[in-house]
């Protein structure tokens, strides 16, 4: 552990770097803040925890000592680079930039590169959480040079949270190896929200039940296999009274859900990769058809289709196999893309570091990572944890049930796109053959496109027509 850095300037004060600055100096860290909203530095200054604060850029780079370490906690994108653009002229060799704001990790690259020709340090840092992670204990992804890493550690852990005795912070890479596992890490959360939210589908819609019912179901699944803090939350949604009628909040809450981009980002991110990542593509889309509501409500008059109750025996132990099945094909996809980018930057991604940090403070902290960790170094050495088969195991005895609750959807006419969508990439990885055969001879036909044989080595092309 690196020796506790003295002071620590943060720049924004808005919820995250707010609450990020109380959680430093609640751990011993000598804070001094910045924002450029006059409002936000009253309030740090007049709170029940005032903050140390200063009213200008110059003043904050003045006042911190040598090897300055700037803790930047602004909106993510082109106000970075802006404020880069202020610094750097201020800043001296081995000065450090910390960016802990939802960065692309293209730009976070880019401003590494940036920085270092000038001999500035810069991490892109990854921080989950939201306020109350960011106040009481983050789960906190770092990239950037290990030797910088190692230097502000002891930063990364006064800002943690804990699982029993491990901090849940670490080195995820070099470069923009930090913003990269963030980037999945909220991939995977869009993909689990929508498995979640499909199976309240199924218990409203599908099966009738009323949402006492429905809540009585999730909260039969804590302390078990799914336990999760999304499943906590949404016990907790579906008993919200609202104070505006007399029913429950979440009767009267639209259903058309947002997105700041970070979603998109990883499906970007996947394409380019060449890594398959369905399960996030499909939550991302779903939440774009989400805001396509006048168009919902006019094809649903035109279709005349309406849900009934369905038939369901098993349901119960159905959705929960099903449900957890789902989750562990979505994790090991975000972990595939982890992989493939590590591979191809020559980050040295640790996925086990990943897997450990996510354990507490996060949106996708969640009992089934035990079972990652479980598996032990081969998560790192195969392409995919389905290739492990402790794991694979795990989701294909629960195949059956799971192809129940895709059934049960389908027939009803219930939208399960993450359901359905991870149970086809399962059924594809473990293909011995694929029909994909004729889209390659396909490709020959109208483009010359070329092929190859089962019986002999080579690249072929044919005249089709004959």
């Amino acid at each position: 552990m690196a020796e506790q850095i003295p002071t620590i300037g943060i720049i924004g004060l808005g919820v995250m770097g707010y609450n990020l600055a109380l959680n430093m100096q609640t751990s011993g860290l000598n804070v001094i803040g910045y924002s450029i909203s006059e409002a936000e530095r009253n309030q740090a200054r007049g709170g029940t925890e005032p903050l140390r604060v200063v009213d200008s850029l110059e003043t904050l780079i003045a006042t911190l000592p040598e090897q300055k370490i700037l803790f930047v906690m602004i909106t993510a994108g082109a106000p970075v680079d802006e404020l880069l653009g202020q610094l750097l002229p201020c800043l001296s060799s081995s000065d450090m930039v910390i960016d802990g704001g939802n960065s692309n990790y293209l730009d976070t690259q880019r401003r590494v590169a940036r920085c270092a020709e000038l001999g500035v340090v810069f991490l892109g840092v990854g921080i989950s959480g939201g306020e109350e992670g960011a106040r009481h204990g983050a789960s906190v992804m770092v990239g950037g040079d290990k030797k910088h890493f190692d230097r502000v550690e002891a930063v990364f852990d006064a800002i943690a949270c804990r699982v029993g005795d491990e901090a849940c912070y670490g080195w995820m890479g070099s470069s923009s190896a930090g913003h990269f596992v963030k980037m999945v890490h909220n991939g995977i959360e869009y993909a689990v929200m929508q498995l979640l939210a499909e199976t309240y589908d199924l218990c409203r819609r599908g099966l009738g039940l009323n949402i006492t019912e429905t809540r009585d179901w999730f909260a039969k699944q804590q302390g078990g296999p799914l336990d999760s803090y999304l499943l906590d939350i949404t016990v907790d949604i579906l008993k919200k009274q609202d104070d505006l009628t007399s029913g429950l909040l979440i009767e009267q809450v639209s259903d058309i859900a947002g997105q700041k981009g970070t979603g998109r980002w990883c499906v970007d991110a996947a394409m380019t990769l060449g890594v398959p990542a369905p399960a996030i593509i499909a939550a991302v889309t779903e939440r774009q058809i989400s805001g396509s509501a006048q168009t919902r409500q006019t094809l649903a008059q035109v279709s005349g289709r309406r849900s009934k109750a369905y038939e369901w025996d098993t349901w119960q132990e159905d959705l929960a196999d099903g449900l957890y099945a789902g989750m562990l094909v979505t994790f090991a996809q975000g972990l595939s893309l982890i992989r493939q980018a590590s591979q191809e930057y020559n980050w040295g991604t640790d996925l086990r570091a990943a897997i450990r940090l996510w354990r507490g403070g996060c949106i996708i902290r969640a009992a089934l990572l035990e079972t990652l960790l479980s598996l032990g170094e081969t998560i790192n050495e195969q392409e995919t944890v389905l290739l492990v088969p402790a794991f694979s195991q795990e989701i294909f005895r629960r195949a059956g049930p799971w192809a129940r609750v895709v059934n049960a959807g389908v027939l009803n006419d219930l939208p399960v796109p993450v359901y359905a969508i991870n149970l086809a990439y399962l059924n594809s990885m473990s293909s011995e053959r694929l029909p994909t055969q004729l889209i390659q001879a396909q490709r020959d036909y109208f483009g010359a496109h070329t092929f190859k044989r089962l019986d002999r080595d080579g690249v072929f092309h044919a005249d089709w027509q004959e």
